[in-house]
């Protein structure tokens, strides 16, 4: 069983190089375009539910969505993939991905959360301290 959860606020700062232009683009109409490709990535590479998962809270715009497959594919590459995609295009956001893949190939992550931390331009792996072991914190067996 293959689960994942990604939440993400997605935002654009100019650089220097880039603020003359920016004057007669808004950094929102920026980010408006590279979310519409984000949002398509996510659709294509990750069956994401709901399909439409970009949408604007609070003067934000976020990217959420789950994924749940039956057995492991390509899923968790896909899903690194789409995240450092996600930093190309918008480094200035930040957000988590929570997965859980029982037959994961490190033997030790089968029975354990797992999270991608988006921040300052990287994604990076870490333990889950909320949700690990999954047996017995989330399930009996």
């Amino acid at each position: 069983m293959y689960i994942c959860n990604v939440w993400a606020v997605l935002r654009v700062w100019p650089t220097e190089s880039e603020e003359e232009a920016w004057d007669k683009l808004p950094a929102f109409a920026v980010r408006d375009a590279k979310s519409i490709e984000l949002e398509r990535l996510a659709n294509e590479l990750l069956r994401p539910q709901p399909r439409k998962c970009v949408s604007d809270v609070n003067w934000e715009r976020v990217i959420q969505f789950s994924c749940n497959e039956n057995h492991r594919s390509t899923d968790y590459e896909d899903l690194l993939f789409f995240l450092t995609r996600l930093t190309q295009l918008l480094p200035d956001s930040f957000g988590l991905a929570y997965w859980f893949d029982d037959e994961d190939p490190i033997v030790e992550y089968r029975n354990r959360f797992r999270v991608l931390v988006i921040a300052n331009g990287k994604v990076t792996e870490r333990d889950d301290p909320f949700l690990s072991p999954y047996v017995p914190t989330v399930s009996s067996e």
